[in-house]
């Protein structure tokens, strides 16, 4: 998987808001948001987190968008990076149409060179 969402890290924005995206660590805008679980409070000098908004990250983490079920990068980039979806498509798993046809290409290109390597070494056998 491409994005690193909903995995167990500690990213937090200039305001010390903890943020499940580094992109969006500095992003004041809806997008930014999007990404935001909690808040430090001061007074109690520990973070409050927002449990729906965490749990909201997780389950569309764990979702595989239909668009990618059939796709050849579907292993390497599944849905690829949720910030630039969300940039692209206002949905977080949406389509980013260029993210999706480089993952497409990359891969094809890889697998490619995989199999002529592959075909090389048996002729040289």
């Amino acid at each position: 998987r491409y994005c690193r969402v909903g995995e167990k890290a500690a990213i937090l924005t200039p305001n010390g808001q903890p943020t499940a995206c580094h992109r969006a660590a500095d992003d004041n805008s809806v997008i930014g948001d999007y990404f935001r679980y909690g808040e430090y409070d001061s007074a109690s000098r520990s973070f409050l987190i927002d449990t729906k908004a965490s749990e909201r990250l997780m389950n569309d983490c764990s979702v595989t968008p239909g668009h990618c079920r059939k796709c050849i990068a579907k292993i390497q980039c599944m849905a690829g990076c949720y910030y630039h979806n969300l940039l692209a498509s206002g949905d977080a798993l949406g389509v980013d149409k260029q993210w999706c046809q480089m993952a497409r290409e990359l891969t094809s290109r890889y697998l490619e060179s995989r199999l002529h390597d592959d075909e090389r070494r048996q002729g040289e056998q």
